[in-house]
């Protein structure tokens, strides 16, 4: 079946409701109407007081941040000053007496490894390790600009 023609009466109704619904007069919306639009404007524009900075906080909520930030520390350092300090000691020399072997064998090889690459660096030209570094900082920035900008991608609220 041919949809042609039923698609050029259905683009000709659309072009003539499109025309009469344009010369219609436009009419203005009530004040009140008006108003409340815009309130709820700024409002959203806003944004709910933690979505803002902290300084932009009620001061009520300010003070119990701080205050929280406190009683979390302070028992941050009575927790690792007594009994993760006491278990701590204790899980120390287990580990130490566990691991004495491989960190042996880990510091060899590092020491190995330090004198591989003192020496080799003593061989590379002054210019060769300024570009070199360049472009790690430049390696660097992107990483830095690409997290970033995926990290606002996750958190964008459109």
């Amino acid at each position: 079946m041919n949809q042609e023609p039923r698609q050029r009466a259905e683009d000709r109704d659309a072009k003539d409701l499109d025309r009469m619904l344009r010369d219609l007069p436009l009419v203005a919306a009530p004040e009140g109407l008006r108003l409340r639009v815009m309130q709820t404007i700024e409002r959203r524009a806003v944004g709910s007081w933690w979505q803002r900075a902290y300084w932009d906080w009620p001061p009520v909520v300010r003070w119990l941040a701080v205050v929280l930030g406190v009683i979390l520390g302070c028992g941050a350092i009575w927790l690792g000053a007594g009994v993760l300090g006491t278990l701590a000691s204790r899980g120390v020399e287990v580990v130490v007496e566990f691991l004495g072997p491989v960190v042996g064998l880990v510091r060899s090889v590092l020491a190995v490894l330090m004198r591989a690459v003192t020496t080799c660096a003593g061989r590379v030209s002054p210019t060769v390790w300024a570009i070199a570094v360049v472009m790690l900082g430049g390696v660097y920035a992107s990483s830095l600009g690409v997290g970033t900008m995926f990290w606002r991608i996750a958190n964008s609220r459109e």
